[in-house]
């Protein structure tokens, strides 16, 4: 899983007054839990899971994690953030119906709707890791009604309908996405695909230039060639 991702899943917590360790601009080492710090940690065992399975997770110990996390649900069961969390790591694992059951639980417990747009938004990660594109949408629709800056979630969404070959809708997904988050390179090569795919190849082109020069140098030489058809045959 990458980064992104990873501050998605344990985005709550940083929600919920974790500021010792939320503020560190680096990992606490696993050497720091092994006995359970008194300074940070007394008296607060469940803030020791939390931080203890962000730790884990990010480092690539997802069953380690996961423990943790249980533990920290035995204390508080109805913590929907925990479950929204530990849906997460079950998705990163492929327990696709576990962290189902996960998300729809931390729903549950949400009685105050404060964080579903962040649920809604992860239960429509899952469903296009499923390909269930259509749910998706439904789901992504919920939490951009929520928070219609969630960029994130705009450009999952526009990845469900470009795979539905709703490319116009991919496209104004991926517009939007880009203005409110402009120097991401990927959105860009998504955008050229969506318009490849409706044979609008001059502006493609033009995305492939953006999306390079934001970093994003995997396909160049696939941008070079399609710019210099579209220079050679003038294209559109």
């Amino acid at each position: 899983m990458n980064k992104a991702k990873f501050f998605l899943i344990f985005l709550p917590i940083l929600l919920i007054g974790n500021k010792e360790f939320s503020q560190k601009n680096n990992l606490l080492p696993n050497s720091f839990f092994n006995s359970f710090n008194q300074k940070v940690y007394a008296n607060d065992s469940i803030k020791f899971y939390k931080d203890r399975a962000y730790s884990r997770s990010i480092n690539g110990n997802h069953y380690g994690a996961l423990n943790d996390l249980n533990k920290a649900i035995e204390i508080e069961p109805k913590n929907h953030f925990l479950y929204h969390i530990r849906g997460g790591i079950k998705e990163d694992i492929k327990d696709y119906s576990g962290a189902m059951r996960d998300f729809e639980k931390a729903l549950s417990l949400d009685t105050d709707s404060i964080s579903h747009w962040l649920i809604y938004q992860s239960i429509g990660m899952l469903k296009n890791d499923l390909k269930d594109y259509e749910s998706a949408i439904s789901y992504l629709d919920k939490s951009l009604v929520l928070m219609p800056s969630l960029f994130t979630a705009l450009e999952q969404r526009g990845y469900a309908k470009f795979r539905l070959k709703d490319y116009l809708g991919a496209i104004n997904d991926y517009d939007k996405y880009i203005s409110y988050n402009p120097n991401n390179s990927k959105i860009y090569m998504s955008l050229l695909q969506a318009k490849v795919a409706i044979d609008k190849y001059k502006d493609a082109c033009l995305d492939g230039k953006k999306a390079i020069s934001l970093g994003y140098v995997d396909t160049k030489n696939y941008v070079e060639t399609l710019c210099g058809l579209v220079k050679k045959h003038n294209l559109n």
